[in-house]
């Protein structure tokens, strides 16, 4: 299984604290999300320049498209990926923080 190819976020002024997720819209849609766990290298960095610190291993789950309904702040049927971060023990464990987020998330691999 491969890593998840991360944007760069470094800049001439630092690296952020993590990465912002972008949450679900419908926390009890049915999702169905890919799980990976990225690597940080021997500073808390991943290989797009966020600092994560040490400590359990990260995991980043991404979900296929999630249909927008209508909203004044959309177009109706505009499409959007839910992408969470978390720290986990395992996969296993993983899993079962993005359940709590997504009750109603399958998991791909």
């Amino acid at each position: 299984m491969s890593s998840p190819k991360l944007c760069d976020v470094g800049s001439k002024y630092g690296a952020p604290m993590g990465r912002n997720g972008c949450r679900p819209l419908n926390f009890n849609a049915p999702l169905r999300f890919y799980l990976r766990r990225v690597p940080l290298n021997s500073g808390g960095y991943d290989s797009g320049g966020a600092y994560w610190g040490l400590g359990s291993p990260l995991y980043y789950a991404c979900s296929v498209d999630e249909v927008r309904p209508h909203s004044p702040y959309g177009p109706p049927g505009e499409l959007r990926q839910v992408e969470l971060f978390t720290r986990a023990y395992d996969r296993d464990d993983a899993k079962t923080i993005v359940r709590q987020e997504c009750p109603n998330a399958t998991f791909f691999n």
